[in-house]
């Protein structure tokens, strides 16, 4: 019996080449032919081409093989490296642990997290990196996982070596390889830093939302369906109800008054199908001891499908209303008086100026036929009924100027003021051509308000100002605006004969004069009329004067 060993298998040749490599497969190769050295020298020429035939043959076979075991190790390389990349550019960070809570293995994911290199965190203590008030929580943890081996879960707060901190959520479980296996700890390491801040935020918008629900002035409430399920304090009072529970289930139709019901049925009809139903309005609810009360409603609805929720504030009106019907009444009696005063403003003028004409032509035509027959005194007497007759004329004209000025109805627009002293301070100029006054008038001066009112509001400034400056032979009238505590305020100021500042108050009454006939002629009644066109444009008007050193008038316009 031939005892000499058979070529090896191909499988076994590919089984050894896997491991100990094509080197250890060549030396065994040539081993096996020197065995069989002496085979080959007995063998007749057919079985040495037998054999040459068969070592061709398992030639072949180990060529392939090897190509096919290049080609294997080429995907399982490929394989490998994406692999690699999936496990370290997962979006989850994973680590190995032991039972100490060691760093065994990670990925570059679960190396971001921790804020270091990864060769740097190998056998480190992941603890280390957990803040200390959560250490306890991460020990529990591992614990778990290798005493109930079961999947564990917690949530972890994270300080980077850089000092900043993130929070994390660990998914684990326990891995090993049988009852000798000590086992290690697989855990996937999310970042939940921006969910957790999110869940801060929305605590903390909750906290606002509670704090602006129960504290609100006005009644505020949810309905789920048409039915109340949630209303706070300021609500409970106005309808006269002690608690949520009370009103709870109970229909909003219940707390509207029954003349109302229909309308406010409508609109709750509108809000499940078309959503055309009103935003806001008035109705007329019904409180628990059966009181009537009028609302201002604002109603704001969304979806929860199947459900229809709707917040509703609502403010009791009933005074304001009251107060605004009263409101009504005393301005129709203002206008009805107004319209009294009017008449009687005419009737005033027109049995006034009679007499007076009937005075003055009465006292002209005896001057004008008896001049020679009276004395020196008798003159001076007639001529001053004829002055004291026309002064009285114009203070009747001035006052019926005023009034008409002060009742007019307000057409606010945008008014150019500048335009309008530049307009003014021709007709002075053109008044009294041999006047030495310079004006400076600030350009594009503007304001809202009556454009024939603030004409007369400027007309009277000036007029005061050309006024009172008539004795120096050089004056300087000026007008502007300025910023006064973030305002603007308008001014008209003159270096004139001025006044003293202990009569500031008197400048604006009327008939109230500072200066004498004499020194300065009026009637008084043109700062007044100023005052009043002031404040119905809801501003206001004051003084600033040195006697001999002239004045400034300021005022505002807040229309």
């Amino acid at each position: 019996m031939d005892k000499r060993k058979k070529p090896t298998p191909a499988s076994t040749v590919k089984t050894k080449c896997k491991t100990g490599g094509v080197a250890d497969l060549r030396n065994k190769a040539r081993k096996q032919l020197s065995e069989q050295s002496s085979r080959i020298d007995s063998l007749s020429r057919k079985g040495m081409k037998d054999l040459v035939n068969e070592l061709g043959t398992h030639q072949i076979e180990l060529e392939m093989q090897n190509e096919e075991l290049r080609r294997a190790g080429r995907e399982i390389e490929t394989s490998q490296a994406k692999y690699a990349d999936l496990y370290d550019f997962s979006p989850v960070g994973y680590f190995t642990f032991d039972r100490n809570g060691l760093i065994q293995e990670l990925n570059l994911t679960g190396a971001n997290i921790l804020g270091m290199e990864k060769r740097f965190l190998i056998t480190k203590l992941f603890r280390t990196f957990i803040e200390p008030a959560d250490r306890a929580v991460f020990d529990n943890h591992l614990l778990a996982v290798f005493t109930t081996y079961t999947n564990q879960t917690c949530k972890i707060t994270i300080r980077k070596r850089d000092g900043s901190v993130s929070y994390a959520q660990l998914h684990s479980l326990s891995l090993r390889m049988g009852e000798a296996d000590p086992g290690v700890c697989r855990t996937a390491v999310s970042d939940v830093t921006e969910w957790k801040r999110a869940e801060e935020a929305l605590r903390q918008s909750e906290i606002r939302f509670k704090t602006i629900f129960e504290n609100s002035v006005d009644a505020v409430g949810l309905s789920k369906n048409g039915k109340h399920v949630l209303v706070n304090p300021s609500y409970l009072v106005l309808y006269g109800y002690r608690s949520n529970n009370e009103l709870e289930g109970k229909s909003i139709l219940d707390l509207i008054a029954p003349g109302e019901r229909e309308k406010i049925q409508e609109y709750v009809y509108a809000r499940g199908n078309d959503g055309s139903h009103p935003t806001e309005y008035e109705t007329r609810g019904l409180k628990k001891d059966g009181t009537e009360f009028i609302m201002d409603v604002k109603v704001t609805s969304f979806t929860m499908a199947p459900d229809i929720y709707t917040l509703v504030i609502i403010r009791d009106i009933t005074e304001r209303r009251k107060a605004e019907d009263g409101l009504k009444q005393a301005s129709a009696e203002l206008a009805s008086v107004n319209r009294d005063l009017e008449a009687f403003s005419y009737a005033v003028s027109h049995d006034l100026r009679a007499p007076l004409r009937s005075i003055e032509g009465f006292t002209d035509a005896i001057l004008e036929d008896h001049m020679a027959s009276l004395d020196e005194t008798a003159k001076d007497y007639f001529q001053r009924v004829t002055s004291a007759s026309r002064r009285m004329s114009q203070l009747i004209d001035a006052m019926l100027n005023m009034a008409r000025l002060t009742r007019t109805e307000l057409n606010e627009n945008s008014v150019n003021l500048s335009d309008i002293a530049q307009v003014i301070a021709h007709k002075l100029r053109t008044k009294e051509p041999s006047r030495k006054v310079k004006f400076i008038i600030a350009k594009a001066v503007k304001a809202r308000g009556d454009i024939s009112l603030l004409n007369a509001v400027i007309e009277n400034l000036f007029g005061n100002s050309w006024k009172f400056s008539a004795k120096k032979p050089f004056a300087t009238i000026e007008f502007g605006s300025t910023l006064f505590d973030g305002k603007e305020v308008y001014f008209v100021r003159d270096d004139g004969a001025g006044f003293s500042m202990k009569y500031a108050d008197q400048l604006f009454t009327p008939f109230r004069r500072l200066h004498t006939e004499t020194e300065f002629p009026g009637i008084g009644i043109g700062l007044a009329t100023v005052q009043r066109i002031i404040h119905r444009h809801g501003g206001r008007i004051w003084a600033e004067g040195e006697l001999e050193k002239g004045a400034t008038f300021y005022f505002t316009l807040d229309s």
